[in-house]
């Protein structure tokens, strides 16, 4: 599984975020994100957004049990297919101490 993102700031993003099928439901991604967000909170991001396909609703849910809220949609924001891209954020405890 890989996590890769950005901080800037008070702010990071998730770029990119997978596991491979064999390793799903088995807590790798819970695990995963748990620790991008961690180590972003120890460098003073205080929120974190990710873009997640519309139709993804297994991702959408994923994101949602960990505390994402949904905050905006991305009109035809991919190219293959012009699906939209739901806009979430995450709020990061302060943890930069």
């Amino acid at each position: 599984g890989y996590c890769l993102g950005r901080v800037i700031a008070d702010e990071c993003t998730i770029n990119r975020f997978g596991v491979h099928p064999d390793y799903q439901r088995k807590g790798l991604a819970t695990c995963l994100l748990k620790t991008f967000l961690d180590r972003a909170g120890r460098q003073g991001a205080h929120n974190c957004f990710i873009d997640v396909r519309a139709g993804n609703t297994a991702a959408r849910r994923f994101y949602e049990g960990l505390g994402f809220n949904q905050i905006g949609v991305r009109q035809a924001y991919y190219q293959i297919g012009h699906e939209d891209a739901i806009l979430m954020q995450y709020i990061i405890a302060n943890r930069s101490q």
